[in-house]
């Protein structure tokens, strides 16, 4: 089984993919995360997306919030696109350096990624405990 993300597209395209085996999904469903990890997964998908945003406003290369941050650019550049696990320190600081406000961030957390199609204690990962 394959999964895929809800994304826009035409419902013949959706119908091919489906025939050959594709499935549409959210990534929690996908790798059957808990409600609080598959928001904290958005979360730093939605800051990323703010931190290229902010960047590029400013005029500003990945190399230059690289030094900026005391980091490298291959490292921006991944974590720009959400390709390596990188912490919410991490991610705060780069909105911080690139001169956000709290407001700024409170709003970039409240954004989502995508519409809930859970709600509280249903899915397929409801009930499951960690430690």
């Amino acid at each position: 089984m394959r999964l895929m993300g809800a994304t826009s597209m035409n419902a013949d395209r959706k119908k091919r993919l489906e025939a050959a085996g594709f499935k549409f999904g959210t990534v929690g469903e996908l790798f059957n995360l808990s409600e609080a990890e598959e928001l904290l997964v958005e979360v730093k998908v939605a800051l990323a997306e703010a931190i290229r945003e902010l960047r590029e406003v400013r005029s500003l290369s990945q190399a230059d919030l690289a030094r900026l941050i005391g980091s490298g650019q291959a490292r921006v550049s991944k974590l720009e696109r959400s390709l390596e696990s990188t912490s919410l320190d991490t991610l705060f600081r780069c909105m911080l350096v690139l001169g956000a406000s709290r407001q700024d961030l409170a709003k970039t957390i409240g954004r989502s990624t995508r519409p809930r199609a859970r709600t509280s204690g249903q899915g397929p990962a409801a009930g499951r405990e960690h430690a």
